[in-house]
């Protein structure tokens, strides 16, 4: 009785708290399932699909969060679709729950088109991981300085051909970005290749944007006898699947054989070349090589293209940043070349950098996240498969964070002494497990591009005939990416 009373309290005491915490766990596990975020009713099946701007979904997301919230739940096509419009519940859940919110959805009806070999667009799981270690040991962090030379060279040739030939300046940042990423595939530059290699993978970067659209997914998942219309058929080459197959397969083929006729002269570990041929990286099949070889360019030729793209007509509407860039690299190089060494001294020019990664996002809508089990959030259930999109494209706007967001305004990223402030802008590449492998790379390719066309270059808008210049508003192709449209510019040497 003795002990009761003096060791009781303490009992007590451990049990309660023992209470409350299995409660927490029950009650997590066991949350209503009716318990979701707000969001738009929809229609029987079809969900909110007809809802979403096809043209543009990120705009009809951005309009949602104003009326619905950070965090908004919808009905699409029988499954159920969390948009997540902050990047604080982002972090919550694909960083610090990434077991649960790693896998990836709704991409089963695209594996007849063979679009699946990207490692982006593959489920979570050993197939998964094996791709990606090899992308992480090849173009981690560590490894991008080992291709300073070669992108700084690259940078050099698209601003000579920027000279000469400005009005094909879309197919010059193509073939830039190809030039990048085959340095880190094979270990060298593959000069007499480029032409052939750019032509290819436009035209499987094409077929990838296409494949992997809302619409496209949506239309093939709701009728999967689209893949069979026979390529002859009006509109058939689009949903032929067979077709597709064959412009990915003379993607994958091309590289291999290139790869096959260049290994023997790749001896540096950090280059995928010489990583699969010497037997650096485990190797399972030809396909797993095929695939190794193929993302990198495929997945880096549309982004880095894309930024570009964006960056010269973001130059083109805002010449006032574009002169004060211009203003500090003409102070810090002092008319000599850039180099990445020059990088630490030219905080305008990252200002801008960034600024341009903000106004004009080349991923608005990540890749989309998928629920591996029942889960519970702030009081909301989640159900096992439901499609989790982290919407940079809200993010990015915020008005709290980035105040006036439609404004291009590069300062924003400063700090009052010019120094830059702590918003780097990382998470535009994605969140927990599925970030971006390549961020590094396209970080380091991007950043010489810009400073080397912005240290030799003027970028204004195009003029008519009698020298007026022409009325300019920007449009966009959005898909899995977003570019503009093309667009007319004068491009010419610096006076």
């Amino acid at each position: 009785m003795t002990d009761f009373y003096t060791q009781g309290p303490a009992i007590v005491g451990v049990s309660l708290v023992l209470g409350v915490c299995a409660y927490q766990l029950i009650s997590r596990d066991k949350a209503p399932r009716n318990s979701q975020p707000p969001g738009p009713r929809g229609l029987p099946f079809i969900g909110s699909a007809l809802d979403v701007n096809p043209a543009d979904p990120s705009s009809t997301f951005v309009e949602w969060e104003r009326k619905y919230g950070e965090l908004i739940r919808c009905r699409h096509f029988g499954r159920d679709l969390f948009i997540i419009n902050s990047e604080r519940i982002a972090q919550d859940l694909f960083e610090r729950r990434s077991r649960i919110y790693s896998d990836r959805a709704g991409f089963s009806a695209l594996e007849p088109y063979g679009v699946l070999f990207n490692v982006g667009m593959v489920q979570y799981g050993d197939t998964w991981r094996m791709h990606r270690k090899l992308m992480n040991g090849l173009m981690r962090r560590a490894a991008i300085p080992n291709h300073h030379d070669s992108m700084t060279n690259g940078a050099r040739i698209l601003v000579s051909r920027l000279k000469y030939s400005p009005e094909r300046h879309l197919e010059h940042y193509d073939g830039y970005a190809a030039s990048s990423i085959m340095h880190i595939v094979y270990g060298h530059d593959l000069e007499k290749d480029q032409e052939e290699i750019v032509q290819v993978l436009s035209q499987t970067a094409s077929c990838f944007v296409e494949k992997t659209s809302d619409a496209f997914v949506a239309l093939v998942n709701m009728f999967p006898l689209l893949k069979y219309v026979p390529a002859w058929f009006p509109g058939g080459a689009k949903f032929n699947a067979a077709k597709s197959r064959e412009t990915i397969s003379s993607l994958v083929s091309t590289l291999y054989g290139m790869l096959l006729r260049q290994a023997p002269e790749a001896r540096s570990s950090y280059h995928v070349c010489a990583a699969i041929f010497v037997g650096k990286v485990e190797t399972r099949s030809p396909t797993y090589v095929n695939a190794d070889i193929a993302v990198p360019l495929a997945g880096g030729l549309e982004t880095t293209s894309s930024m570009l793209s964006i960056f010269v007509m973001a130059m083109m509407l805002f010449p006032e940043a574009q002169k004060r860039a211009q203003a500090e690299i003409d102070r810090v190089l002092k008319g000599r070349p850039p180099t990445f060494e020059d990088r630490s001294s030219l905080p305008y020019v990252e200002a801008v950098m960034r600024e341009v990664m903000r106004w004009g996002p080349v991923v608005p809508l990540g890749v989309p996240h998928c629920a591996l089990e029942d889960d519970v959030y702030e009081g909301y259930f989640i159900p096992q498969g439901t499609v989790l999109i982290a919407h940079a494209g809200s993010m990015l706007r915020n008005s709290v964070r980035y105040p006036n967001p439609e404004k291009f305004y590069p300062e924003r990223f400063l700090n009052e002494d010019g120094s830059l402030n702590n918003e780097d802008m990382g998470y535009v590449f994605g969140f927990g497990r599925r970030i971006c492998p390549g961020r590094y790379l396209a970080d380091a390719s991007v950043w010489i591009a810009m400073v080397s066309i912005l240290a030799e270059l003027d970028i204004k808008p195009a003029v008519d005939d009698d020298g007026n210049e022409l009325v300019f508003k920007p449009e966009w192709i959005h898909a899995l990416t977003s570019r503009p449209k093309p667009f007319p510019c004068c491009i010419f040497p610096r006076i």
